[in-house]
């Protein structure tokens, strides 16, 4: 019997074929504008996260539509996640009618109701109000190490037609931020991140599970992210990787890196499993680095469908048991010239995520 040969997941990342087919080395403003029609079976989001001098974590998305149910027409939603230094936390997500949204295909200027995510990949403004919740937020957002994404922003599904969409317009960058929650005002500033994700399948088709990861230590930035296909797509393991050094990219070939996790447990709020150390090992011919993630702490752990029957019915019709765990802990960052270690390089305040789509296969 003829061995079947596992679909490749792939992007487009020689310069002459990007060209051709209408992208340049670096993201142009348009990309970061809407990149789908929010017609039924698309996905699109708009994401932020901050890490601030109080010592509170902030994430902001707007979204076309409720992740688990791409298959709706255009139905928006904001999702606030904050946690503030002693611990507590705000985590709500705020939904709207399709007629209050709009965004540029131009440039990044959603719309959701009366609030808004623009910018012109250098800057950006965020701002939510809930008068109901008492929560305000608005951010002030200016990039410091070069836009980027994976080859020409898509990684194809093979020869089906399905894809996922990614551009980081921020990977790292300085937040001014005013904000109201829980009660108590701030203004502060810090760290940020920003990109921007979109679709044309149901994730659950395509992701089982990924990990993904940022971390700012020293004068570094690394961005890295492991995904594992579902069965249908053969387990298919794939990933993407970035290093910027002082705002400038020196490493982002997938092909180099790989990906190791210790024994996962499962996490008694969503039964997924979930390992507490994870590492990006990046090696281009004895060059590269070791990053290494070792949780202290959940930060959050989320069921995406909350209500408990509602999420037994979505398994049951539509494959969707998605479950999201947020970590923070510490990371430890390798630098590697010729097989020797030149730099070690640590923080004790990253932050990681894994998300899972369905159970381990």
């Amino acid at each position: 019997m003829e061995k079947k040969e596992k679909i490749k997941v792939h992007s487009i990342w020689d310069e002459a074929e990007l060209k051709k087919n209408g992208f340049d080395k670096f993201p142009a403003l348009w990309e970061d504008g809407m990149r789908t029609s929010g017609e039924k079976g698309t996905y699109e989001w708009w994401y932020m996260d901050g890490h601030l001098d109080d010592g509170s974590t902030i994430a902001v998305i707007f979204y076309t539509k409720p992740l688990a149910e791409i298959n709706k027409p255009l139905y928006p939603e904001v999702e606030i996640d904050y946690t503030a230094a002693d611990g507590s936390q705000f985590n709500k997500i705020f939904k709207f009618p399709a007629e209050e949204f709009s965004a540029s295909k131009e440039q990044c200027d959603v719309r959701i109701g009366k609030n808004y995510f623009r910018g012109n990949l250098k800057e950006y403004e965020i701002f939510f109000e809930d008068e109901d919740e008492g929560i305000k937020v608005h951010l002030k957002i200016t990039r410091q190490t070069e836009s980027w994404r994976p080859g020409n922003g898509f990684s194809y599904y093979g020869d089906t037609g399905k894809y996922v969409g990614w551009v980081i317009a921020v990977p790292q960058g300085k937040v001014e931020a005013s904000y109201t929650i829980n009660g108590k005002t701030v203004k502060t500033k810090g760290s940020v991140y920003h990109d921007h994700n979109w679709g044309n399948a149901p994730m659950q088709e395509l992701i089982n599970h990924w990990y993904w990861s940022r971390a700012e230590i020293g004068p570094y930035t690394a961005i890295n992210a492991y995904l594992c296909c579902p069965k249908a797509y053969d387990l298919t393991e794939w990933g993407n990787v970035l290093l910027a050094k002082d705002g400038k990219i020196l490493m982002d070939n997938p092909d180099c890196q790989t990906f190791f996790r210790s024994t996962p447990h499962v996490q008694p709020v969503t039964g997924k499993l979930v390992s507490d150390v994870v590492k990006f090992f990046y090696d281009d011919q004895g060059n590269g680095f070791e990053l290494t993630l070792t949780k202290d702490h959940n930060i959050l752990n989320q069921e995406m469908i909350a209500n408990k029957f509602i999420r037994a019915l979505g398994k049951a019709l539509q494959g969707v048991d998605i479950g999201y765990h947020r970590m923070v802990g510490k990371a430890e960052l390798k630098i590697i010239k010729n097989g020797v270690v030149t730099e070690k390089l640590e923080n004790d305040a990253a932050v990681w995520e894994m998300m899972s789509f369905a159970a381990p296969e």
